[in-house]
């Protein structure tokens, strides 16, 4: 599916659904161990699970004994902790290795049971150049193994109750909609939003309105009501040296071998003058090595971008994106050579929306649902850009990045309106821009403007970083430089103003009333980055959120994604990775603080005023981020007041097994009064990151 480049108003409808500088979103498919007809697990009972979640950076590394490789670690960690996290090496299947910064790299699992995934849990587990644990980030549900479940659903009724449900959605008839990737999960609501309560047997797949490849969406259903419980855009990503053809020089006839693929409509049709893509086809083409319009002059820009993007992530992530599954991987009768390719067409417009020929305003990305006899993963990939949108290299990184960000974080699919909206729409801002300012060929640009260059029927910037502000098509400027106690939900484009301006300021440095932040590094006075090493501080700045990526996921707070970023600084301290140390921390703390990302409040704290001596007594608090996420496995102390002195009597242990937020966000204390006196309930932690403290109260004790 798509997204919209800028998220301006004006555009047409069919606009509205194509993925570009907006949400941009990868789902990987997860195969069943057994056939789906032999799942047990029984809805009707609806079995309930406890909810797990822990974090911790270790302060020593955690020795494999006798593992070989990463994976046997991995799963020698899980046994260890199996009683704390919920899970054994049996119950938990790896689904990705990311590498990260001086040899480390985070393995991420997914939680099963009786083969299959259990939506929304995450083990990731980094480790150093030794394979030995330095750090966790682990959600969970502990499940009685022993329950028995039975879907109710055979596979093909559950394939017809999709279409249904999503043809219902979409206006269209049931014999519309494809239905692929299908496969029974388990779901609870501790996980995911929109699940019922308790364990369930659901059914996930990729559904799609025929001919409309921007319709692609992720969709689950339950499998004892047959209800849609949610269906959220795709979409995914590119490569290196790709095939880059321009639209308006397509020959119809080089695109014969995609012809079983694209449908009996055509893939290109003439009005007016110009070629348009057909978009009622079955998929949208791909641009193969002899294709007409390859790689002519007009496309050169968007070549050096991309090559530029690919330069970014190989220099300062040691990052391979031709690595990346969802990238290329076109088969030998597309690509004429051995090698996946990136697929992209410049000046596109489009057969069903003619008037906004030929200065189409808008880019976009959309997977291609082809055969392997097109697609060797059947995992393609293509980037449609309006005349001008070629001209951005922070728009094309953008694009680009999303696809690694919903691969490595973002696998199942969220609303528009939710954290993770906005963390996808500014970790894409924040790794595009550093591409482009890492570019010696990149113009000085003090505020960070996204799309700037563009030059298309609506041109940039869409968003200045340093402000936090997002532009219409007016002109008029929004500014969520910060998120406060009014913060409201709103569209991911606008509501990644605090993350554009957290990078920013780790990457620039600023000081903001009484709060100064220091820069991760060096920065070029002329704004021009000539090497490397004189832009350390956004180099340091790419390594610490692309770090932290596998620690977070598509339910992710605004918060969480905090507390990941410190877990990571400290993870990287730890490893002794070039360029941190305990006063950068400090400094990301000050950034996440400032921009609000790690501001919470301690709320509805027990408030008695008298109790007998010697009597124990229960003082039960909340705590919730300024986003109104609730708060889990945050590290609370418990104070007393004592000769003019606050003081700890009660406080978090290194684990979290005592005095830290449960699931709910909430914590009790414990405590016996041997005389009246002052208390209150304080947090700390994270080079103090996250820091909120309650009123006291006296309690008098008689």
């Amino acid at each position: 599916m798509g997204c919209r480049v800028n998220n301006r108003s004006g555009f047409r409808a069919l606009v509205a659904w194509i993925l570009t500088l907006g949400v941009i979103s990868v789902v990987a498919s997860q195969a069943l161990a057994n056939p789906v007809e032999q799942l047990s697990a029984s809805a009707s009972a609806q079995p309930t699970a406890t909810l797990l979640t822990t974090s911790k950076v270790l302060s020593q590394p955690e020795v494999a004994s006798a593992a070989t490789d990463g994976e046997s670690a991995g799963r020698e960690f899980i046994d260890r902790h199996s009683a704390e996290w919920g899970v054994t090496s049996q119950t938990a299947r790896m689904t990705q290795v990311i590498p990260g910064a001086s040899g480390l790299a985070t393995l991420r699992f997914v939680q099963t049971v009786s083969h299959i995934d259990v939506l929304g849990t995450l083990l990731a587990l980094t480790l150093d150049s030794h394979n030995d644990l330095v750090a966790f980030n682990v959600t969970t549900l502990r499940i009685d193994q022993s329950l028995s479940f039975v879907a109710t659903l055979s596979h093909e009724r559950a394939q017809l109750e999709l279409q249904k449900s999503f043809a219902s959605t979409r206006g269209v008839d049931t014999t519309d909609v494809a239905v692929t990737k299908l496969h029974a999960v388990v779901a609870d609501s501790g996980l995911v939003p929109g699940i019922p309560s308790g364990l369930h047997i659901a059914w996930s797949a990729w559904t799609a309105v025929i001919g409309r490849p921007e319709s692609v969406a992720v969709s689950v259903l339950d499998d004892s009501t047959h209800a849609m419980l949610y269906s959220s855009p795709i979409s995914q990503h590119i490569t290196y040296t790709p095939n880059v053809c321009d639209l308006q020089s397509a020959v119809r006839s080089d695109y014969a071998t995609q012809d079983t693929a694209l449908g009996s409509t055509g893939l290109v049709r003439t009005y007016g003058g110009h070629v348009y893509i057909n978009s009622f086809g079955d998929v949208y083409p791909l641009c193969g090595n002899n294709y007409a319009g390859r790689n002519t002059e007009s496309s050169t820009t968007a070549l050096n971008n991309i090559d530029a993007t690919w330069t970014y992530y190989k220099d300062v992530l040691n990052v391979d994106i031709n690595d990346e599954k969802w990238l290329g991987n076109i088969s030998n009768s597309i690509n004429g050579d051995r090698n996946p390719r990136i697929s992209a067409f410049t000046n596109v417009c489009f057969y069903d929306a003619k008037a906004d020929c030929p200065s189409y305003g808008n880019a976009f990305w959309v997977p291609w649902s082809a055969p392997t006899s097109i697609c060797r993963t059947a995992a393609c990939s293509g980037i449609f850009m309006g005349a001008g949108y070629d001209q951005g290299l922070d728009v094309i990184a953008h694009e680009l990045t999303h696809g690694l960000t919903f691969s490595i974080a973002f696998q199942d699919g969220f609303t528009d309106t939710s954290d993770a909206a906005a963390l996808s729409e500014g970790l894409s801002d924040v790794f595009g821009e550093a591409a482009e300012r890492l570019s010696p060929n990149s113009a000085p640009d003090p505020t960070w403007k996204v799309g700037e260059n563009v030059t298309g029927a609506d041109p940039g910037p869409y968003r200045v970083m340093k402000t936090g502000s997002s532009i219409s098509s007016s002109g008029q400027s929004a500014a969520l430089p910060a998120i406060t106690q009014n913060w409201k939900s709103g569209d991911g484009h606008v509501n990644n103003g605090p993350l554009n301006r957290f990078a920013w300021l780790i990457a620039n440095g600023a000081t903001a009333g009484s709060t100064t932040i220091k820069p991760l590094g060096t920065v070029p006075e002329d704004g021009i980055c000539h090497s490397l090493s004189e832009c350390t501080a956004i180099s340091r700045m790419s390594v610490l959120l692309y770090q932290a990526l596998p620690l977070i996921k598509s339910t992710s707070s605004y918060f969480e994604f905090g507390q990941a970023v410190m877990n990571t600084c400290q993870t990287l301290v730890n490893t002794n990775v070039p360029g941190f140390d305990n006063t950068a921390c400090k400094n990301v703390g000050r950034a996440l603080r400032l921009t609000g990302i790690s501001q919470f409040t301690i709320k509805n704290l027990t408030t008695r005023t008298a109790i007998k001596k010697n009597t124990t007594m229960s003082i039960v608090t909340a705590v919730k981020s300024y986003a109104g996420a609730k708060i889990s496995m945050q590290p609370l102390q418990l104070q007393q007041m004592v000769h003019g002195q606050w003081l700890t009597v009660k406080q978090a242990d290194d684990l979290c097994k005592h005095y830290c937020t449960n699931a709910q966000g909430r914590v009790t204390f414990s405590v016996k009064w041997s005389k009246s006196g002052r208390y209150r309930v304080f947090a700390n932690s994270n080079f103090g990151a996250m820091r909120a403290q309650t009123p006291s109260y006296i309690i008098h004790a008689y």
